[in-house]
Formats: C-alpha cells, structure tokens, sequence
C-alpha cells in the first residue's frame, strides 16, 4: 500500500511535470491566433484606408478633369469596395466625362441595382442623355438644377455648356461658362470651355469674341499650366493670327507634354516658319516622320516649306500624301493647285482650282444653314440643309447627325429619307437604303 501511495504520489508528480509544456503550447497557440488575427484586422483596415485615400485622389481628380487617371483609381477602390453603389456612380461618371457613354450607363446600371438612391441615380442619367442627341429633353431640368444651387452643378455646368457647344448654340454656351466661372473661380475648365464658346462666336480674327478666347485660354493656362489642350489651342489662335513669337513657346510646350502627337509638331513646325526658321521646321519634321507617320497638317507644312524654298516638285509629293489622307480637305485642293501651276501643270492646276471653289461655296452655304439652324430650332429645312451639305462635304458624322435630328422635327420629311437612302447606298447598306427609300417614296 506504502509503495502504491508512494507511486501514486510519483505519478502525480510526474503528470505535473508533463503539463507545463502543455501549458506553455496553448498560450502560444493563442498567442499566435491572436497575432494573426490582429494582422488581419491590420491589413483589412490597411485596405480600406489605402481604398479610401484612391476615392478621395479619384474624386479630386475628376474635379480636376483628370479622367484617365481617377478610372484608374476608381477601379481599384472596386476591387476593394465591389458591391459599394457610390464608387460604381463615380466609375459611370467619370466614363461620361471621357465621352464613354455606353460603359457609363452600364455603370450606372449597376450602381442602381446596388442600392444607389433615386435622385443621384437620375440626375447622373439626365447628364449623360446631356451628351446625346437627346440634349434637348433634358436641358431644362439641367438649367433648373443650377438656379436651385444643386450639390453637384459643377457636372450640370460641364453638361450644359457641352450641349450648347455641340448645337452651335454658341452665346448660351458663353453665358453658360461665364456662370461657372462665377461659382468656381479658380477652376480651369469654365475658362476653357468660354474660349471654345467665343471662338464659335468669332465672325474673324480681329473680333471682340476671338481676343477674348485667347484671354480665357491664357487664364486657363495660370490656373492649369500642364493642360496640353489649351497649350495647343491658344498656340494655334496665335497662329492664326499671325503671332508666331506668342505661338511658339505654347507650340514647345505642347509638343513636350505630347511628343507622340503629330498636331502639336506640325503647329510647330508652322510657327517656326513663321518666324523664317524653316530649317529648323524641316528638322522637327523629317525627325518625326523617321520614328512615325503624320497626318495631313504635317504633310502640308512640309509641302509648304518646299514650296519655300522652290521645290516644287518635292513639293507636289508632300501634298499628295496630305490628299491620300484627306482628298475633300479645301487647303489639299488649294495647295495641290499651287503646286501643279509652280511645275507646269496648268490643266490639272486648273481643275484642282475649280473644286476648291466649288468647295468653298459649299461651307460657305453650310455655315449659313447652321445659322438658320440655331436661331430656328424647329426650322426642318435648315436642319435638312445642314445634313446634306455637310453630307456632300465629306463631314458625314456631322451631316447624319443633323439628318437625324430634321427626322426628329418631321419623322415623314421625304426629302431626309432620299438623301440618307442615297447616302446608304453609297455605303452598301441595302437594309438601310431600301428603308429610307420607302419611306421617301411613302405617300403623305
């Protein structure tokens, strides 16, 4: 009995001996799934910080005109955020502010099924039907939205001078942005979009309206001076009128932010022959075309710059490449005429003379039908004449656009449906053509 008391003692003491490191195991068990824990959690809300610092860098970006690199950011807040109805509103708004309109309806599609409420839902709706043809249906409520101070004007303001822009509707347009500007002076893009407006209203280069583009461009350029857009469109008003020195560091500058572009080279290299530095021009060029092709404008002005210098016939080979891209364009005709009289080709010179006049007529009546046109929003004949001419221009998104809009006015105008019957047969759309032709020939 002794010995069995003593061995249960030893046992017991044994056991003892055994459940320490037991002990110890556990706690670091614990230890360790609460270490992991507390990594979970700091990395869950490492996450979500890192996520919440993308929205507000996307959301000052978009405010800024930054599109590009706010989708970046929203796409990434998604991944983190995939079922939040606010970050997919803002990916569709910032699809509608890059012109992207089908995938900003899909956006907004999905942010309604997520939960997003009735009002933002249809107010971001109304601004891309703003950037359809189907402006008008919406622009008073847009209007209203900005006599009542709504939260996000900034967008109706953007919306609505957009839509006069697009409609020639020109002074509202200005009017438009003047009131923007008057909401948020330091931003840069009521500017931009009052010097487009006044550019429209400009009847030539020495009125009122086209000096004041240039001012408002220029107060763009203070506010936003990496904007590549106002560097090229300020340096081409300069241009244009014949400040080349004021041109050319805009033109530079340009060209730095855009080397890839051949617009901004070819606006410089017209710049630099302005100011009598046409080898310079010849360089800029030659060196751009060794690394990739040009456009039209390029082609010209290296045309132009032989002509300069007497070389007609190399001339005559620039500006056949400008024609290859751009047969209808009246400056290829004028030049290609220019340079067939300098090499002796006055029969062909002749002919090129005659449809640059031809030509010329032809926009002259197509900018006087767009007059009749937005003074008379319900003039079918005006919006009809626009459509055909432009149609006959070579201008065939601007001239179907038109069309669409005179069938809007009168659904049976049968003199619409035979200019666009003709037009899809041209195309080889026969479903397209044989539709417009029946109806054309429909009785009233």
């Amino acid at each position: 009995m002794k010995r069995n008391k003593s061995t249960k003692a030893s046992d017991v003491s044994a056991l003892g001996n055994l459940t320490a490191p037991h002990r110890q195991f556990s706690w670091l068990v614990v230890g360790g799934v609460t270490l992991l824990i507390g990594t979970l959690v700091a990395l869950l809300g490492g996450r979500q910080i890192w996520a919440f610092q993308h929205w507000k860098q996307a959301r000052a970006a978009l405010e800024q005109g930054e599109v590009e690199g706010a989708l970046r950011l929203l796409q990434e807040c998604r991944e983190i955020w995939p079922d939040d109805p606010q970050t997919s509103r803002q990916i569709a708004r910032a699809y509608r502010l890059a012109g992207r309109l089908a995938d900003a309806q899909r956006f907004l599609k999905i942010a309604r099924v997520q939960g997003l409420d009735d009002e933002t839902a249809t107010l971001e709706s109304q601004l891309i039907e703003a950037a359809t043809p189907e402006f008008a249906r919406v622009e008073a409520e847009l209007r209203r939205h900005i006599e009542t101070g709504h939260s996000e004007r900034n967008d109706v303001f953007y919306a609505l001078v957009q839509g006069y822009l697009r409609q020639g509707r020109a002074e509202e347009a200005e009017q438009i942005a003047t009131q923007w500007m008057t909401s948020v002076p330091n931003d840069w893009r009521p500017y931009f979009y009052r010097a487009a407006a006044r550019t429209q209203l400009s009847r030539d280069l020495l009125s009122t309206a086209f000096a004041g583009a240039k001012e408002d461009y220029e107060r763009c350029i203070q506010l936003k001076p990496d904007h590549a857009p106002t560097r090229l469109l300020l340096g081409n008003a300069y241009l244009m009128t014949g400040h080349f020195d004021k041109a050319l560091p805009h033109l530079e500058e340009y060209v730095r932010l855009k080397p890839d572009d051949p617009a901004g080279v070819a606006e410089l290299a017209r710049a630099l022959r302005g100011l009598a530095r046409g080898q310079e021009a010849r360089q800029r060029i030659d060196e751009f075309l060794s690394r990739r092709g040009g456009n039209v404008a390029m082609y010209l002005i290296r045309g132009d710059l032989a002509m300069d210098d007497g070389q007609a016939p190399e001339a005559l080979t620039w500006y056949h490449r400008a024609e290859a891209l751009a047969p209808h364009e009246e400056r290829v005709i004028f030049q290609m005429a220019q340079a067939l009289r300098a090499v002796g080709r006055s029969d062909e010179a002749q002919k090129y003379e005659k449809r640059w006049q031809d030509r010329r007529d032809l926009t002259n009546k197509l900018q006087e039908a767009q007059k009749r046109a937005a003074l008379s929003p319900k003039d079918i004949e005006a919006h009809h004449e626009v459509g055909k001419t432009a149609l006959v221009l070579g201008q065939e998104s601007l001239g179907l656009r038109w069309l669409a809009e005179a069938l809007k006015l009168d659904p049976n105008h049968r003199e619409t449906h035979r200019v666009l019957a003709e037009f899809f047969q041209q195309k080889g759309d026969r479903a397209a053509a044989e539709f417009h032709r029946r109806r054309a020939e429909a009785r009233p």
